[in-house]
């Protein structure tokens, strides 16, 4: 976990992003970005980052019932434990890479009232997974209940994904998400033409458009 910098000797909240494949570098990475982009860039606020580490990868980033078991632990456990013990404001960012994007996809769909944003790098989808996820598109609600962001990535030389397959199914799949009007979803893809697998600027690229959309989403988070 990364606190602000001052955490200890203030009162203020904070917003949270959730890192999935919480391993040592990659949360390094997500805090030391977030870190940067409040105190350097001056880009956004202060957050907090929170890593969750795999203890199975294949079963819970699997859409299906390990990726429900997951989600229930997220949403009933992690997500109120860190509610419980830390200054959230209750503003949430999910950030995922490679299969863990898939999973905060689903996670941000199935439980819309969970997450206020999300952020996928190396999002890509089979067949099977651009059909499972579509089927979770009805359960948004008619009209849903309030703005939301999405900030998608994808390296062009992805050795992982070389035909470019899996992205082009990702796509597809976010454009039926973007023309479902239930969605409420505000919506941005990058392609990094000279980026491999889990492009490095997609996390910086994320952060700094969904809390650039402030005046669209409310501020108060996640309720």
């Amino acid at each position: 976990m990364y606190l602000p910098q001052g955490y200890d000797d203030g009162s203020e909240t904070y917003p949270t992003l959730i890192q999935l494949d919480g391993e040592t570098e990659t949360f390094c990475q997500a805090a030391m970005t977030a870190w940067y982009l409040a105190h350097m860039a001056e880009r956004i606020p202060e957050a907090i980052v929170v890593a969750i580490e795999n203890t199975d990868r294949a079963r819970d980033m699997a859409l299906g019932a390990g990726a429900e078991r997951f989600l229930q632990f997220i949403a009933d456990e992690f997500l109120p434990f860190i509610a419980a013990n830390y200054r959230t404001n209750g503003f949430r960012v999910l950030y995922g890479q490679s299969a863990s994007s898939v999973f905060a996809c689903y996670a941000f769909l199935k439980r819309a009232r969970l997450f206020d944003a999300c952020v996928l790098s190396s999002f890509g989808l089979s067949e099977q997974g651009r059909a499972f996820l579509k089927d979770v598109l009805p359960a948004l609600g008619p009209g849903g209940f309030r703005e939301r962001a999405l900030f998608a990535a994808n390296g062009q030389v992805d050795p992982y994904d070389p035909a470019g397959t899996r992205a082009s199914n990702g796509l597809r799949f976010l454009d039926a998400l973007a023309q479902s009007p239930e969605s409420r979803i505000v919506l941005r893809y990058e392609t990094y033409r000279d980026e491999g697998h889990v492009p490095y600027p997609s996390l910086y690229d994320g952060l700094k458009w969904i809390y650039g959309l402030s005046r669209d989403i409310p501020t108060e988070g996640a309720r």
